[in-house]
């Protein structure tokens, strides 16, 4: 097999897979870089794997800026996955309004929102549009079953931290099995 055309199943199951987090530790690049990193990706053999530029909702308008050049340079529209501040209402007018500037460059079409329980995921789900995919990052704690089901009713999706600076923000096999065979029960896409 060759590496820049993999099987279709192996396209398949890896199409999109890698959401790109230059921004954010351990590599903690600046705007400008982390841009520039995803623009070379995007144009790499292997571009194929790549998912989308995960930025916080308080930056979109300097990544805007950053990346203008590179949209000149590329045809496709980059998507983006937002990461919500505690206001919902806030963050979701700062997308839609990212989204009308750039239609033909890029487009904020993940949101990715942290949760702590049940009650949290209902009063913030209620205020996501549908042209959103929303992720509600899950503690792996005594209230992630609940967390789950919860998600399987308003129709939203989970994920969970896989790793951190520290020893201690890498979950164990064994947490993130149980959240993928919770979440799979329940009929819950995750990532």
């Amino acid at each position: 097999m060759n590496d820049a055309n993999p099987k279709e199943s192996v396209r398949a199951l890896l199409a999109e897979i890698v959401d790109y987090a230059g921004l954010f530790p351990p590599s903690q690049l600046s705007m400008a870089e982390s841009v520039n990193n995803y623009a070379a990706y995007k144009n790499s053999r292997f571009s194929w794997m790549l998912g989308r530029f995960v930025v916080p909702v308080s930056r979109l308008d300097e990544f805007a800026e950053s990346a203008k050049d590179s949209f000149s340079k590329n045809s496709e529209v980059w998507k983006l996955s937002v990461l919500a501040d505690e206001d919902i209402y806030e963050t979701v007018q700062r997308i839609e309004d990212f989204n009308a500037k750039f239609p033909a460059n890029a487009v904020a079409d993940a949101l990715e929102i942290k949760a702590v329980n049940s009650l949290e995921i209902e009063n913030v789900a209620a205020h996501v549009p549908e042209n959103l995919t929303a992720y509600f990052e899950l503690p792996l704690d005594e209230n992630l079953t609940d967390s789950i089901a919860t998600l399987a009713i308003v129709k939203h999706r989970a994920k969970i931290r896989t790793g951190g600076i520290t020893p201690e923000a890498f979950p164990s096999a064994e947490q993130i099995t149980r959240f993928m065979r919770i979440c799979l029960a329940a009929n819950v896409p995750f990532k």
